[in-house]
């Protein structure tokens, strides 16, 4: 068999970045191993080296893969929903979202494993930019004018993003379902006193 064309190379570059997006999201960037990456996206173990320097590297860009996907998501609820926020804030605390791991929000799934990686770390600054990137699409999806909207619209995503996570690691335990429930109620509260501000 002769050796990939460069469109083929760089469809098993996508494809291996997509799956490492999911698999690192799903089990963590430590539990996955290079086999299994190539596994996963149904190629051999030898040519993981042909596209990528590290696995590192792999991970800044399944990390950046995670947050883009995330990030046109919010472009989507903003684009069709009558109500963008309050889609998304539906969306982001429903049983599939919090059961859909691989495809869900990188904050939650990957946050930990970033957390423990060098400070320079490509894989921080990755994380780093989606973070920033995304925080900056949640708060355009209701933007009031404000000065105080920005700390608002970061509060409200940590809230988010606390309840997913959590409420996934305790998944099966009535725990899981009361932090989803708290949250979704404080932040009906919070926009409830906002109106009448």
């Amino acid at each position: 068999m002769g050796r990939a064309t460069k469109a083929q190379a760089q469809q098993h570059r996508e494809q291996l970045i997509s799956a490492a997006s999911q698999l690192f999201r799903e089990r963590g960037v430590d539990n996955v191993s290079v086999p299994d990456l190539m596994a996963t996206a149904g190629l051999t173990h030898g040519g993981f080296y042909r596209h990528f320097s590290s696995k590192e590297e792999l991970a800044s860009l399944a990390c950046a893969h995670a947050f883009e996907e995330q990030v046109e998501g919010l472009h989507e609820f903003a684009r069709s929903a009558p109500d963008p926020e309050q889609a998304f804030i539906d969306f982001y605390l429903s049983d599939p979202h919090r059961s859909d791991v691989a495809n869900g929000c990188p904050l939650a799934s990957l946050s930990g494993d970033v957390a423990r990686t060098d400070a320079g770390s490509p894989a921080r600054a990755s994380f780093i930019a989606g973070v920033r990137a995304f925080a900056d699409g949640v708060e355009a999806l209701d933007d009031d004018g404000t000065p105080e909207h920005r700390a608002r619209s970061l509060a409200r995503l940590c809230m988010l993003m606390g309840a997913l996570a959590l409420s996934r690691a305790t998944e099966g335990d009535p725990i899981s379902d009361e932090l989803i429930t708290a949250v979704q109620a404080a932040l009906a509260d919070n926009s409830k006193l906002m109106e009448g501000s």
